[in-house]
């Protein structure tokens, strides 16, 4: 496996990063804090990467592919975005979640963070 990116460094579809060239959206890394509820106890992780098409975390707790999850992410200028997503990856303690459900307001904030990095 390759090493990670540099923080805030993006991965672009056809990068040499592992799957990569599936991504429909340019991710950037970020390293925030995240909360999940999944209709059991509230589950907290790590925000990696993210973009207007989902995000890839490290979460404390068992989540199956196909899971519905309500989500917060808490941006680095201190703005929490909420949005709705579906499980669709898990490898030892880290998720890829694609966006369900995406707000103005959380679409605005992805698209300006990721924009700017």
């Amino acid at each position: 496996m390759p090493p990670l990116p540099a923080f805030g460094q993006t991965v672009e579809t056809g990068a040499t990063w592992p799957d990569a060239e599936r991504r429909a959206h340019r991710r950037v890394l970020l390293g925030a804090s995240l909360k999940v509820e999944s209709g059991g106890p509230l589950l907290v992780g790590t925000c990696r990467n993210i973009s207007v098409g989902g995000l890839a975390a490290s979460i404390e707790g068992p989540l199956a592919v196909g899971a519905k999850l309500s989500l917060v992410v808490e941006l680095p200028e201190g703005l929490a975005i909420e949005m709705s997503g579906e499980v669709v990856r898990v490898d030892r303690g880290d998720v890829g979640v694609r966006f369900v459900a995406l707000g103005q307001r959380a679409l605005f904030a992805i698209l300006s963070y990721v924009g700017n990095r």
